[in-house]
């Protein structure tokens, strides 16, 4: 059965792999070190313990094992990025054996044996477990961002946000598309949304449904709910979403203009509100693009179209040369 555990066993948690549903990380298992007996642990005169357990000092960093195979295996993982451990499943690969059993057991085999007293949650391990009840229940965020101030459950979920938002590292790129993010978890969403058109959660109330079961709480609590979340601080306008409240505050109290009209000074907020002003002043100008049949309202998007086009078939085209 499901093992349960209770809030006052809830530590210090720390890191959990998106891309494995892992929380253990390579440095983690690598720097446990076998606990010695009883009576030596118990005996401070014991001086020859603890000589060898600083006996094995890392030449990279301030790592030292008592066992010379954990610092040969911390020396791998850490230092070389070795993984000799592949999944014959998918393309996981791992410096440790134990992370592979771990990863089999909770990516494929889905074994789930710890469960939250709290939600319906279930977990393969009593860390993820933890994780869960300190981000999810208990809402503690110990990992601040140096450069804003989001603020994360976790190591790597930190980490993630600052290769995907502030150094815009996104590795994770689609087959089928130019989409690319910085979680594996974001592309499998995009793929299932996208481009398999699975859309697994439906509204109790209206035919809306999605593929995402955040997108279906978002839409009940602001369609049928009309619960606003966002507030503005400068007026008394409220939105559900986040990203509509930044705009409302860019156009209406910040002034701030993205568009421009190619044919006056006529400058908007929103694109679409560019397009109604051609219509109405310049009686909709047309950009028609000279190798082919584009057609574009703004100059600036024909250059693009160009760009992105007939720019690129060029270059391909010498390159085949």
């Amino acid at each position: 059965g499901s093992t349960y555990i209770k809030t006052e066993q809830v530590e210090d948690l720390l890191v959990i792999d998106p891309e494995t549903e892992m929380v253990s990380t390579i440095e983690d298992e690598i720097k446990k070190e076998p606990v010695e007996n009883s009576e030596n642990r118990n005996n401070p005169c014991d001086n020859s313990k603890i000589a060898i357990k600083k006996k094995y000092q890392c030449d990279l960093c301030e790592y030292n094992a008592s066992i010379k195979h954990r610092l040969t295996e911390h020396v791998e993982a850490v230092h070389l990025k070795l993984k000799r451990f592949k999944c014959d499943q998918c393309e996981f690969a791992t410096s440790l054996k134990s992370s592979l059993k771990s990863h089999v057991d909770a990516v494929h085999l889905k074994l789930r044996k710890f469960a939250c007293e709290f939600c319906d949650y279930k977990a393969h391990a009593k860390r993820n477990l933890m994780i869960h009840i300190n981000s999810v229940h208990l809402k503690l965020k110990i990992f601040d961002c140096q450069y804003c101030d989001y603020s994360a459950c976790t190591k790597v979920v930190l980490e993630t946000h600052v290769n995907a938002i502030h150094l815009k590292f996104k590795k994770f790129k689609c087959d089928s598309c130019n989409f690319s993010t910085a979680r594996m978890a974001d592309l499998k969403n995009h793929v299932k949304a996208v481009h398999l058109k699975i859309k697994e959660h439906k509204c109790q109330f209206c035919d809306f449904e999605t593929s995402l079961f955040k997108h279906l709480k978002f839409h009940i609590s602001a369609v049928h709910f009309q619960i606003q979340v966002h507030q503005c601080d400068q007026c008394e306008f409220s939105s559900a979403r986040k990203y509509t409240l930044t705009q409302h505050v860019e156009s209406v109290h910040l002034k701030v203009t993205r568009y421009n009209c190619d044919l006056c000074d006529y400058k908007a907020y929103k694109f679409n509100d560019v397009r109604m002003h051609l219509k109405s002043v310049h009686k909709e100008t047309e950009f028609r693009c000279k190798l082919c049949a584009y057609v574009g309202t703004l100059k600036c998007r024909l250059n693009r179209h160009v760009k992105k086009v007939h720019m690129k078939t060029l270059k391909n085209r010498n390159k085949k040369k």
